[in-house]
């Protein structure tokens, strides 16, 4: 049959209620599904894709590991949730993954939801006290374990995406800057090569302001055709790429 080289992610039956995501063909397993470690799997679109098209994906079996697992609800198109990309993964039954798949009897993540915001400090610090008991662990230095918040997820991004920016921005400076010398020149150059004609507009009547007028606006002229055509090439480019 078909390889296809996804994610297997080990969940219990809330995965669907927390990430608010859920299965647009069959079901999510249950909770006695999870007790008995069945093998059953639910996958996403990329996986029904890639391993069953045109036939529905529904009831067929898959094997991950040398065990066949039954899809019992395939996920509708969603990209990222969360930390994970649900279009490639297949989700089982932690206790299945943990019996047939890792062979660990620990835990690797948890995924918890706070009722509200308000309380989301509170839990974590009932987290990390909790992990310390089970753990032994008396110095909070010496954690065998990180607890992560969306808020710190977000913040983390904010500060790659502003660094970036700054980047993107001082190098944009640069090239306004050459751009700028560049185009002095080209126009300190145009008017040594044109003394006949400045001669020649003077010579009809033409001011200083005229002749200055005439080069400002030929300058103008240039940097905004410049731009325009830099604009619609960065953006086709931009949008090529995210295609």
């Amino acid at each position: 049959g078909e390889i296809f080289q996804g994610s297997t992610i080990g969940a219990s039956e809330i995965f669907g209620e927390i990430f608010d995501v859920y299965p647009a063909e069959g079901e999510f397993f249950t909770a006695e599904h999870v007790r008995r470690k069945d093998a059953v799997a639910v996958i996403g679109s990329e996986v029904a894709e890639e391993l069953f098209a045109p036939q529905d994906a529904l009831g067929e079996t898959i094997a991950i590991k040398d065990k066949s697992f039954r899809v019992v609800g395939v996920f509708p198109k969603r990209g990222r949730v969360g930390l994970f990309d649900i279009d490639d993964a297949v989700i089982v039954p932690h206790t299945t993954a943990q019996s047939y798949l890792t062979g660990k009897k620990h835990y690797e993540e948890f995924i918890a939801r706070a009722r509200t915001e308000d309380v989301v400090a509170i839990t974590v610090r009932y987290i990390e006290l909790t992990l310390r008991e089970l753990h032994d662990i008396t110095d909070p230095d010496k954690d065998d374990f990180h607890v992560h918040t969306q808020a710190d997820i977000a913040q983390r991004v904010g500060m790659v995406t502003g660094i970036l920016t700054m980047f993107l921005t001082s190098i944009a400076a640069i090239a306004l800057l050459v751009g700028g010398v560049g185009i002095m020149n080209i126009m300190l150059v145009s008017v040594t090569e044109r003394t006949r004609e400045i001669g020649l507009r003077k010579a009809i009547g033409a001011t200083n302001k005229d002749i200055l007028t005439q080069f400002l606006l030929e300058a103008i002229i240039l940097t905004t055709l410049g731009g325009v055509i830099g604009i619609i090439f960065g953006a086709s480019l931009s949008f090529i790429i995210s295609l």
